[in-house]
């Protein structure tokens, strides 16, 4: 089987970094390759013309991640059953936390396979849909062997680190975490914080403000090619983000042994167990968020602890291995179903989620951890 994920977008975002991962991954168990700009690793990447001659002459799977590359494999498969053939299934997965608008779900109706990243995003669709959260590289994200000294390695003071990781915009709620430590920076001086991400110029001003304000304890360290050295190095990293679908940060964090406090989106307490493997607030309460954080700053035992749980939890249930096994079943189904064959598990187009198996997590270590 050919996997091809398109990645039509001219910049390096959270989804372009998940879709590299998993393709890599896929390639465990089928010929795998991405479509996309120069800055693609050129061990992945093959070039958009020779994907297509491939994909009409072999047959296989456009996976597409955005509406631009549905739209593109809508064309590409129509192409194919032109020249007589039926071996071109289209995946797409939707990546977006807000309800789709109605050209997307059009669009995504249109896929033979919707994947959905958790089970509100599920609920905006009419149609079948399949449920495999994220995965993670585990070789890459994993606890430091030394936390404070990975944090001194990155020279930017203090004992012990704390920041939130993501594009830098208020609807990611920087301005929120900047609220919150705003009174606890002097309390707490052997903490430094840090912000690290893209700033996009219309957002300048804004996230200079919120470095100003924390007088040096809150610097602006832009968009780095490598974000694990920080991993390793933060202690607590906070998500304040105002919606995200899945929140890919947050279980990269996790698995590097970083106590997570993250703001309650839907899918949230599925992930993270109050107190145990994190914390969360409600989305937008800075008084809650810094109730749970000065109780962390005063505890450095408290969010070892954590990150400890955190990176076991991570580890035994997201792994970025299963999201790919867990896929490549899912393509199997959808070509034998597609194309004649009977294949036992197959779906219906009508309703409905159901689970893709392996990375979604609740597996036995997820519901132990729960209590449940």
């Amino acid at each position: 089987m050919l996997i091809v994920h398109p990645h039509f977008h001219h910049h390096h975002t959270g989804v372009s970094g998940h879709t590299l991962s998993v393709a890599a991954a896929q390639r465990a168990f089928a010929e795998t390759w991405v479509v996309g700009p120069r800055f693609l690793p050129p061990t992945l990447r093959m070039g958009l013309l020779k994907a297509c001659r491939r994909l009409l002459r072999e047959g296989g799977i456009w996976h597409a991640h955005r509406n631009l590359e549905m739209l593109f494999g809508l064309c590409l498969r129509a192409l194919s059953r032109l020249l007589g053939k039926k071996n071109l299934a289209l995946a797409y997965t939707r990546h977006g936390f807000s309800p789709p608008s109605a050209w997307t779900r059009f669009l995504a109706k249109r896929a033979q396979l919707c994947v959905v990243l958790n089970e509100a995003s599920a609920s905006h669709f009419l149609f079948a849909t399949h449920l495999v959260p994220h995965g993670i590289d585990l070789t890459r994200h994993a606890p430091p062997q030394n936390r404070q000294q990975s944090w001194t390695a990155l020279g930017l003071g203090g004992r012990y680190g704390l920041g939130v990781v993501g594009r830098v915009r208020p609807s990611k709620g920087q301005g929120d975490f900047a609220k919150a430590m705003q009174p606890l920076w002097a309390r707490y001086p052997e903490w430094q914080g840090l912000l690290l991400g893209l700033v996009k110029a219309e957002h300048t001003p804004w996230a200079k403000q919120l470095e100003e304000s924390a007088h040096g304890k809150l610097p602006l360290l832009g968009e780095k090619p490598d974000v694990c050295p920080y991993y390793k190095g933060l202690s607590i990293v906070v998500h304040p983000s105002h919606g995200e679908s899945f929140g890919l940060v947050v279980l990269e964090a996790m698995a590097a042994g970083c106590c997570v406090v993250v703001a309650k989106w839907p899918h949230i307490p599925k992930l993270i167990v109050q107190g145990k493997t994190g914390f969360w607030f409600e989305i937008g309460d800075v008084e809650g968020l810094r109730r749970i954080l000065e109780e962390l700053l005063q505890n450095p035992g408290r969010v070892e602890e954590v990150g400890c749980a955190a990176a076991a939890f991570a580890g035994a249930c997201f792994s970025i291995e299963k999201e790919a096994k867990s896929l490549v079943d899912l393509y199997g189904a959808t070509c034998e179903v597609e194309w004649g064959i009977h294949a036992e598990g197959g779906h219906e187009r009508g309703g409905g989620t159901q689970a893709g198996g392996g990375a979604q997590g609740e597996d036995g270590a997820a519901r132990q951890m729960r209590g449940e």
